[in-house]
């Protein structure tokens, strides 16, 4: 980030604060995920100090990779931490359900040492994405993994293109029906993007 980002990242981060204290939590399954395919699309399309607005993060193992690993400056981390379909009725809802009450202070806990680095936005995707585009800051990476069904996929990403149209956009589980459907309409109606998938994830580079 530039300095005039960096002033931009200071306000957000004063209005969105951490809490004083680590929180105390429990040990709980489901760490996160982030594929050897996802990341290396992540590595392969990570500008140098990359400023990256994450949508749906978890418990931040990706933010974390990607502070770390993959040489991001800063991660806006937006996401409501009251999981997503699978978690809450799916496939992962016996493992999820001790963990979604304390979902958010998890996350604390495990990005503690990163917070510097991490702005958490505790809202919905769509109202995050206006929240940074208000804030002034101007995002390299746009990182979609939230919702998976067509329509949030879909919106995240029009959403993310039309207030950021600079950013590269990279997305997780291309595997999956609704993620996959979403990805192919916009590769024909996105113009002026490169796009590209390999088994589990996705990427809108604008072309140059």
């Amino acid at each position: 980030m530039n300095t005039h980002q960096l002033q931009f990242w200071d306000c957000l981060a004063k209005e969105y604060p951490w809490p004083d204290d680590r929180p105390s939590v429990k040990k709980y399954p489901l760490g996160g995920w982030l594929n050897r395919g996802t990341a290396k699309l992540l590595r392969e399309n990570m500008p140098e100090n990359a400023l990256v607005v994450e949508l749906g993060t978890w418990r931040g193992l990706s933010a974390r990779r990607m502070l770390g690993r993959m040489g991001a400056s800063g991660v806006v981390c937006v996401d409501h931490w009251e999981g997503s379909e699978e978690h809450v009725s799916g496939c992962y809802a016996d493992r999820a359900r001790d963990l979604l009450p304390h979902l958010y202070e998890t996350f604390l806990y495990d990005t503690w040492d990163w917070r510097s680095k991490i702005i958490p936005l505790r809202m919905d995707t769509l109202d995050g994405l206006h929240v940074v585009y208000e804030s002034g800051l101007v995002p390299d990476l746009i990182y979609v993994d939230a919702g998976h069904e067509f329509k949030p996929v879909f919106n995240d990403i029009v959403v993310s293109s039309a207030l950021f149209p600079g950013a590269i956009i990279v997305g997780d589980d291309w595997y999956i029906e609704g993620v996959k459907r979403a990805g192919r309409l916009l590769s024909g109606r996105l113009h002026g993007y490169e796009f590209i998938h390999n088994l589990k994830s996705f990427c809108f580079r604008p072309s140059v």
